[in-house]
């Protein structure tokens, strides 16, 4: 907008968050096409693609699109990190971690995803070495791992000027904000179950299309047949 004048200046600041959004639509395409080939990795990126809340929103929202891609980004590089035994992707992930950290707190779901998966994916060699796994590890990436949260809160700091002033104070008052969010505090009172808003799990049932509903089932069926029959941790 200011340098070339090719795009109005509203249609610029969009342009980021259309560019971001795609690199989540390579990523999965990327990470299924290696586990399940290319047509899987096709049916994946485009289920995300055509999903319609990402499609709508992906030209758009500032945080959800974006939370989104960084969100996958974190979980890709660490299990990349996890599969090929190299540092450096788990700073790659740190790094991803604290973008997303920066921009929505839903990232801090994140270890339901790479917990379940370090334990499946470890447990046959835990078994059969025992703690002796722990000595089977790099040393680069132990230091990798120490440095992962001291990264994701260091850069999440630094480029949030609200937090400055009064950065514990200041941080609680995000929690808090966040927490209520989830227990159904401000919003959606009819979706309260036990404390905890359900509106979520209810607006993504009604809002998918029926296909994805679909294949999404069938490939959870197969993925924890996969864990429970092979052991496989993807």
């Amino acid at each position: 907008f200011e340098k070339l004048g090719v795009l109005g200046d509203l249609a610029s600041y969009h342009l980021f968050e259309i560019v971001v959004s795609s690199f989540l639509v390579l990523v999965v395409f990327v990470m299924t096409a290696q586990y399940a080939g290319t047509f899987g990795g096709a049916v994946a990126s485009l289920s995300v693609m055509l999903y319609p809340l990402f499609f709508g929103e992906s030209r758009f929202n500032i945080k959800d699109p974006l939370e989104t891609t960084f969100y996958a980004l974190t979980i890709y590089f660490f299990f990349l990190g996890v599969e090929r035994k190299m540092a450096r992707y788990f700073l790659f992930s740190s790094v991803a971690c604290a973008l997303a950290f920066g921009t929505k707190f839903n990232i801090e779901f994140v270890p339901f995803v790479l917990v379940p998966y370090c334990f499946v994916r470890f447990l046959p060699e835990l078994r059969r070495y025992g703690v002796r796994v722990l000595t089977r590890i790099p040393r680069n990436i132990y230091l990798a791992l120490l440095a992962y949260p001291v990264i994701v809160l260091g850069i999440h700091f630094m480029t949030r000027p609200y937090l400055w002033q009064d950065p514990i104070g200041r941080f609680l008052e995000i929690v808090r904000y966040y927490e209520g969010i989830g227990t159904g505090k401000f919003y959606r009172q009819g979706f309260i179950v036990n404390g905890w808003n359900t509106y979520p799990i209810f607006f993504v049932t009604i809002s998918t299309p029926l296909v994805m509903l679909g294949l999404g089932a069938a490939g959870a069926i197969q993925s924890i047949r996969n864990v429970v029959r092979k052991k496989d941790a993807t």
